[in-house]
């Protein structure tokens, strides 16, 4: 298929020869080959495959789709970064590279941000803000961010989208949706992927990040959950100075959560801070169904008072009821070393549309089980573990909701942070410790009341009108106008073919008294005749004929001989 004869705007072509351009300097000359993409391009071809023979040729092929990802731009970064967290689709080394796209990019400039501002607020800086510092603090492919201080004299940071970053996403969005249809046409395989689906669930995740009123409500709604939490800081909204393109945020100074050494200088516990990384985590998922999707180091600081305070809050993770409920009875099953509940809850949990081989699943479960029954917990891994789960599951043809991915990513990295903090720290006790005393044991609490609940409310209902459906049962048996109505399910399908099979069988009967009694009359030799046979018996015969060919017809036409 020529990608000169999609049918798409002249301006994409010149992205289209990028994308191609980056995938061969970056070796991906067969990729590039097996999507049937006829590039009419051979100085594109020769010239990449030159600069990809020295630079990338000792590189891992993970390490060279990092690399090509990172120089295709920012919606190839983030969408690798959306892949990242999808354990079920790519192996563990394309996921452990993605996690290492790096988000930096150089600074736009300043008057650029001061007349976002201004155009988004309607005010002037000046009159917004006391102070306004041009030199950014940070710079990512989305936005980068400045420090400022409000009239009233707080210390604030504003986040200002880029100036460009709207038009490049749409215009590389259906491309990849272009993309996405040549893997489907050429690859077969690729199918259980559902490469579009992907196109389509990335083009949600990044109009979300390009919303910052959303982000900001993200922000809110964090804070309140955490109100009460003496481990937990999350910065206030300045909702008066936010807007889709444009969010202020309450200034915060703290360390890196990553930057032992200077946490010690401080004065600060990192085994403590490791604690309470960890219940921080599990507290959003389990508790409040709501958590930090990219809590990565550079996303956490922790402030002199030891509390951690999360950063950037664009990537959210959200958990329903029933999710949480069955997160509850797979981990239940994992500390009970149950394989029957683990098999039972993958597959409620399973979101294609095909059967389980439950055998081969239980089979897949118990070994997993049993190589990690008798690691003692301090020695167990949790991304050992998360990542063995996933491959049980991959290789059953089992697809989780994204969320359980992104919240097993939050996990693993928390898992890291924490271990650096100290290598002594056993997070697997941590965290059973908090299933089993507050979680588990939540949850079957209010599983028990609300099964209760379900129960008395039907009861109550059946109280009320059981009586009056008796009376009513009652008084029609005295008068005899009771009476059993039977329905089967397809009866109505099975009385058709009876009386089809019925038809054709009278049908052929008729047509059998026809050749039988024309034969007759033949023999006999009486009355009119034509071509010296009688004119009776030829009708007949034709007759016979004609509605034997009916019958053969529509015997055929049902496709039931």
């Amino acid at each position: 298929m020529s990608i000169f004869n999609l049918k798409k705007s002249i301006q994409h072509l010149g992205r289209y020869r990028e994308i191609i351009s980056i995938l061969l300097k970056y070796g991906f000359e067969d990729v590039i080959d097996q999507l049937n993409v006829d590039i009419a391009l051979k100085k594109i071809r020769s010239k990449s495959l030159k600069r990809a023979q020295e630079p990338h040729q000792n590189k891992s092929r993970p390490e060279r789709v990092r690399l090509a990802l990172e120089e295709l731009g920012p919606t190839f970064i983030k969408l690798g970064q959306m892949l990242s967290t999808r354990y079920d689709l790519l192996p563990v080394a394309y996921v452990s590279e993605l996690r290492k796209l790096q988000d930096k990019v150089p600074p736009f400039p300043a008057d650029e941000s001061i007349r976002i501002i201004e155009e988004e607020l309607g005010q002037s800086v000046r009159t917004i803000f006391k102070s306004y510092d041009k030199e950014p603090v940070a710079a990512a492919s989305i936005a980068q961010v400045h420090r400022a201080c409000t009239q009233s004299g707080e210390e604030v940071v504003v986040k200002v989208m880029r100036p460009d970053i709207i038009e490049i996403i749409q215009r590389d969005i259906p491309i990849l949706k272009d993309l996405a249809g040549l893997i489907e046409r050429y690859i077969p395989e690729s199918h259980v992927f559902d490469p579009s689906g992907l196109v389509s669930q990335f083009k949600k995740w990044i109009s979300e990040e390009l919303n910052f009123i959303q982000e900001g409500r993200n922000i809110h709604r964090f804070k309140t959950n955490f109100t009460d939490d003496e481990t937990v800081y999350v910065p206030a909204v300045f909702w008066k100075c936010t807007t889709e393109r444009v969010l202020t945020l309450e200034y915060i100074e703290g360390i890196y959560i990553d930057q032992v050494e200077s946490l010690k200088k401080s004065g600060l516990d990192p085994v403590q801070i490791a604690k309470n990384g960890t219940l921080f985590v599990l507290r959003q998922i389990f508790e409040y169904h709501f958590f930090h999707g990219d809590p990565h180091p550079s996303n956490l600081l922790v402030l002199p008072d030891q509390r951690i305070a999360p950063l950037d809050y664009g990537l959210m993770g959200r958990l329903d009821d029933e999710l949480v409920s069955e997160i509850g009875e797979l981990l239940r099953g994992i500390i009970r070393n149950d394989a029957l509940m683990i098999v039972h809850t993958l597959i409620n949990l399973n979101r294609l549309k095909t059967d389980v081989d439950r055998e081969t699943l239980r089979i897949d479960v118990s070994d997993l089980l049993a190589r990690y029954h008798a690691v003692p917990l301090h020695m167990l891994k949790f991304g050992n573990f998360f990542n063995d789960l996933v491959k049980v599951i991959r290789d059953n043809r089992i697809q989780f909701p994204r969320s359980l991915y992104l919240m097993g990513k939050a996990q693993m990295v928390m898992e890291s942070i924490a271990q650096k903090l100290d290598p002594k720290f056993d997070i697997i006790s941590t965290a059973k410790s908090y299933f089993t005393s507050t979680m588990i044991g939540r949850a079957e609490a209010e599983k028990f009341f609300r099964n209760m609940t379900l129960m008395w409310e039907d009861y109550t209902d059946l109280l009320v009108v059981a009586p009056r459906m008796l009376t009513q049962i009652l008084k029609k048996a005295r008068w005899g106008q009771m009476g059993i109505n039977l329905h089967h399910m397809r009866i109505d399908d099975i009385l058709n073919e009876m009386d089809r099979f019925a038809n054709r069988l009278s049908f052929s009967m008729i047509i059998a008294s026809l050749v039988v009694g024309s034969s007759l009359v033949v023999q006999i030799d009486k009355g009119p005749k034509l071509w010296d046979l009688p004119i009776f018996g030829l009708i007949g015969f034709l007759l016979a004929g004609i509605m034997g060919l009916w019958l053969v017809f529509n015997i055929l036409r049902s496709g039931h001989l």
